[in-house]
Order: C-alpha cells, then sequence, then structure tokens
C-alpha cells in the first residue's frame, strides 16, 4: 500500500539516492531497448539526458512521499503540472 517513494523513504534512501537508483534503472532499461531495436540510440541518449535534467531541476520525491525538494507531474513540490483542461 504504499508509492515508490514512500518505500524508498522507509527504507532510509535519500532523495539523491532513489533518483540515483531510478535513473541507472531506466538508464539500463533504455539500453536493452536499443539492444533489442525498439529504440535508436540517439533516442536512449535523448531520454537519458532529460533524465538528467529533470534531476538536476530538483524534480525529486515531492510528488507522493515525504521528500520535498521536488515532484513529478501535479505532486506537491512539483515544478509542473499537466496542462488543465478547459471547458468547451
Amino acid at each position: 500500500g504504499q508509492t515508490m517513494w514512500q518505500f524508498a523513504e522507509a527504507k532510509g534512501l535519500t532523495a539523491d539516492e532513489f533518483s540515483q537508483i531510478m535513473i541507472a534503472a531506466r538508464t539500463k532499461a533504455l539500453e536493452q531497448a536499443v539492444a533489442d531495436g525498439t529504440n535508436t540510440q540517439a533516442q536512449a541518449d535523448w531520454m537519458i539526458q532529460r533524465m538528467s535534467q529533470a534531476q538536476a531541476n530538483g524534480f525529486g520525491m515531492g510528488a507522493c512521499g515525504g521528500f520535498r525538494q521536488g515532484g513529478f507531474r501535479g505532486g506537491p513540490g512539483g515544478r509542473w503540472a499537466p496542462p488543465a483542461t478547459q471547458a468547451p
């Protein structure tokens, strides 16, 4: 019944440690996608660059857990949210 962020916090991980683990896991998955021919190397490089930029900008675990250094889409501490839908 916990989010990833709550689980990481309960395990004693800092926001930076958890971010590094997530980037490493995503990078490995992207490398495998390139090896499998699902993605091009250019696509993987772009995604890895975006992950690194997001981390540098403070997008951490604020969206779903107790860490307050930043967050993902619309989370408390998040720096951006999805565009609001407008009624017709």
